[in-house]
C-alpha cells in the first residue's frame, strides 16, 4: 500500500507544473465566460424589505454599542480609582468597541456599502 502511496505522490510532483498550468486555464476559463443579464430598473419591491431589515439591523446594533459604551465608561471610572491596571485595559477596550458599534451607520456610510 506504501509502494502505491509513493508512485502516485510520486507522478503527482513529477506533474506539478502540468497540473498548475491545467488549473490555471480552466480557472481563467471560467472567469472570462460572461452571462448576460436583464433586469428591470425599477427593483424596490424586492430591495424594500431588505433596506428596511438592514436599517432595524443597523439601529440595533447602534443601540447596543451605545449601552456597551457607557457600561464601559463607568467601568473604567471605577477602575480607574481602585487603581486597577487590568480593568483600565479592559474598559478602554470596550469603550473602543461600543464607539465602533455606535458608529456602525457612519462607518458604513463612509466606506461606501451601498443600500440594495
Amino acid at each position: 500500500m506504501q509502494n502505491l502511496f509513493k508512485k502516485v505522490t510520486g507522478k503527482i510532483r513529477k506533474n506539478m507544473s502540468n497540473i498548475i498550468a491545467v488549473a490555471g486555464g480552466i480557472a481563467t476559463t471560467a472567469a472570462m465566460y460572461g452571462i448576460d443579464v436583464y433586469a428591470d430598473a425599477n427593483t424596490s419591491e424586492i430591495t424594500g424589505p431588505i433596506n428596511t431589515v438592514l436599517t432595524i439591523f443597523k439601529a440595533i446594533v447602534m443601540a447596543i454599542g451605545g449601552i456597551i459604551l457607557l457600561k464601559n465608561i463607568v467601568e473604567t471610572a471605577q477602575a480607574y480609582q481602585q487603581q486597577d491596571s487590568s480593568g483600565m485595559h479592559s474598559g478602554l477596550k470596550g469603550i473602543a468597541a461600543g464607539a465602533i458599534m455606535l458608529g456602525a451607520g457612519t462607518i458604513m456610510t463612509i466606506l461606501n456599502i451601498p443600500r440594495l
